[in-house]
């Protein structure tokens, strides 16, 4: 081979080797830019990234619940007359009570706590008038008080009513509970009340006559 020809395969050589170099550093770059097994559509650092916080719901307000209408049952039950306490068993509560609860320890009045309990007595059973005007150690020491202040004891009945639970008055027999107020005056000082409550039993003796026969609960 001549010198040129071999020139000339060392000047071919040389431009192959360096379009080859080019060629290669090309690629390079690409890869360099292009996200290895990537797509453009989805790795575009501008799209919106997925949310991986909890969702918020919006809180709703609940509905109010429907009136309830009250059935005819339960008005029939609230409006259902409570059973009155006939005339006559309402006067005898009344001076019975107003007889056996006031006492008078002034000067030339009572003798004694039980002198309330007698007078009581026209309104009771005759096994009840014995209890009523019996004396015990306890009426005896208020007793005392009451003479030593000169003092005055009134009772007001303010109520006659039949106890919860209590049956209706029958032709024979009736329960009741009677409201009353005491004031006590004495001497030299103000008045004081007190409100005070005692049941009655109260039956229709042989003769037709309502009285007063147990004190319960007394």
């Amino acid at each position: 081979m001549s010198k040129s020809t071999c020139e000339q395969h060392s000047r071919f050589g040389t431009a192959a080797i360096a379009a080859t170099a080019v060629l290669l550093a090309g690629l390079g770059v690409g890869l360099l830019v292009w996200p290895s097994g990537g797509n453009p559509a989805t790795t575009n650092p501008q799209a919106p990234k997925p949310t991986t916080g909890p969702v918020t719901v919006p809180a709703t307000t609940p509905s109010p619940p429907p009136p309830v209408t009250p059935s005819p049952s339960d008005t029939a039950a609230r409006d259902e007359p409570v059973a009155a306490v006939p005339a006559e068993l309402s006067t005898l509560a009344r001076v019975f009570v107003e007889a056996w609860s006031s006492h008078d320890a002034r000067q030339g009045k009572d003798a004694s706590y039980a002198d309330a309990g007698r007078r009581a007595a026209a309104f009771a059973s005759p096994a009840l008038a014995g209890q009523l005007s019996a004396s015990t150690s306890g009426t005896a020491r208020q007793w005392k008080r009451w003479s030593d202040t000169q003092a005055q004891v009134t009772a007001a009945v303010t109520d006659v009513l039949i106890p919860d639970g209590a049956p209706a008055p029958t032709p024979d027999l009736a329960y009741l509970r009677v409201h009353y107020t005491v004031t006590v005056t004495s001497a030299g000082t103000q008045p004081t009340r007190d409100e005070e409550h005692v049941a009655l039993e109260a039956r229709r003796d042989p003769s037709g006559k309502w009285c007063v026969v147990a004190l319960p609960f007394a």
